[in-house]
């Protein structure tokens, strides 16, 4: 199964390129922009005409920032405290 090489058609592996990068553009500017109080599914903050999402991506970016956020805490906790493949020491538990 060719799933993630290059097609023939050198156009689509440009367009396919080009989004990527975008998606990566707009990932970034979400994240640079997290706000802990907009609206999101782990924060209960006032959402709608109340409360101005002040993320640069809107909602969409709250949401999104977000779950980045949780999901590379949850991967990179464990990594940081094992000290991972780096050989770097392991970092000690609270109150050690």
């Amino acid at each position: 199964m060719r799933f993630l090489t290059p097609t023939e058609n050198k156009r689509l592996n440009e367009l396919i390129g080009f989004l990527g990068i975008v998606a990566a553009v707009l990932a970034a500017l979400s994240l640079l922009t997290y706000n802990p109080r907009d609206a999101a599914f782990n924060v209960s903050a006032a959402s709608g005409e109340d409360h101005i999402t002040q993320n640069l991506m809107g909602p969409v970016g709250a949401y999104t920032s977000d779950l980045l956020f949780q999901f590379f805490w949850v991967c990179g906790v464990p990594a940081a405290r094992s000290g991972g493949n780096s050989g770097l020491p392991v970092v000690p538990e609270p109150g050690d």
